[in-house]
């Protein structure tokens, strides 16, 4: 798979990478999500939100419980959902709240069993709110790729602003798509939210030994962000736990004309001392 566009980035010069705290309400204190795939009747899945307080209270229990059919939402819920198997907190369209990103891996898209779907609900000064909340699959106009039974889209999420425009864009791992080889996807933010146009996905094919994707390899079964080479860019990291013999992970730079998928590296656990098979390398990336 490929890197689509996402778009002429407009970053000029180096930023300071921000802090990921998250602030729904925007009243200066850290706030808490906290995901219960598995808590509700069928693993339809739920998200609890704690509040923070200035009052030397510290976050408190009476916040709001979402589930995938509560009122406003997109879509009801189906057995297996599992909303809320994977959180992210950013700030999606730029108005200085924290937004918040749910992953529900396997909801049932188009016919589709455990293909995934990620769930947008907004921050606003009441907190999160559920007007403008947004749902993407890879079903979703713009988006790249398509469903498929047990794609696990949504399983695994991380932000960065990978265009240099100001809003924090989505990164998400789908480890069970095409046959368990798995892949990651951005999608990008803007003044108006995510939108599926100029996304992408990234799954490397480089014939250089060891790089390519296989079946197995669970690409996206782990993400997150950072600046790896210290240019002040966010940079795209993802696991791949299952690549013999002992797992691996992904690297992807970005630099002033976005993340750059021809640059990728991907380091095997052997190589880098993890010399025992099945270790299972890159389950879980920070």
């Amino acid at each position: 798979m490929g890197g689509a566009s996402g778009g002429e980035p407009v970053q000029t010069e180096k930023y300071v990478l921000p802090d990921l705290q998250a602030d729904f309400n925007g009243d200066g204190c850290a706030d808490l999500a906290v995901g219960a795939p598995w808590g509700t009747a069928f693993e339809a899945g739920a998200v609890h939100i704690s509040y923070g307080s200035a009052q030397d209270r510290g976050l408190f229990s009476d916040g709001q419980i979402w589930y995938e059919n509560s009122p406003g939402m997109l879509s009801p819920a189906t057995d297996r959902s599992r909303f809320g198997f994977a959180l992210a907190a950013a700030d999606f369209d730029g108005d200085a709240l924290s937004d918040l990103a749910i992953g529900a891996p396997g909801k049932t898209i188009d016919g589709q069993s455990l293909a995934g779907e990620v769930i947008f609900v907004y921050g606003s000064g009441g907190g999160l709110f559920s007007e403008r909340a947004e749902g993407f699959t890879l079903n979703s106009p713009g988006v790249v790729g398509s469903a498929h039974d047990h794609d696990h889209f949504g399983e695994a999420l991380s932000a960065g602003d990978f265009d240099g425009d100001g809003h924090f864009d989505r990164l998400a791992g789908a480890e069970g798509w095409n046959n368990l080889s798995g892949a990651v996807f951005v999608l990008y933010g803007s003044a108006d939210g995510i939108s599926g146009s100029g996304s992408q996905g990234f799954q490397p094919s480089s014939d250089a030994p060891n790089a390519l994707v296989r079946e197995g390899d669970r690409l996206g079964e782990a993400v997150t962000t950072g600046d790896c080479d210290g240019d002040g860019y966010w940079d795209l990291i993802a696991g791949l736990p299952g690549k013999d013999p002992s797992g691996a992970m992904l690297i992807i730079p970005e630099s002033k004309q976005g993340l750059d998928a021809d640059r990728f590296q991907l380091p095997i656990a052997l190589k880098i001392g993890f010399d025992s098979p099945s270790s299972q390398f890159g389950l879980a990336v920070r």
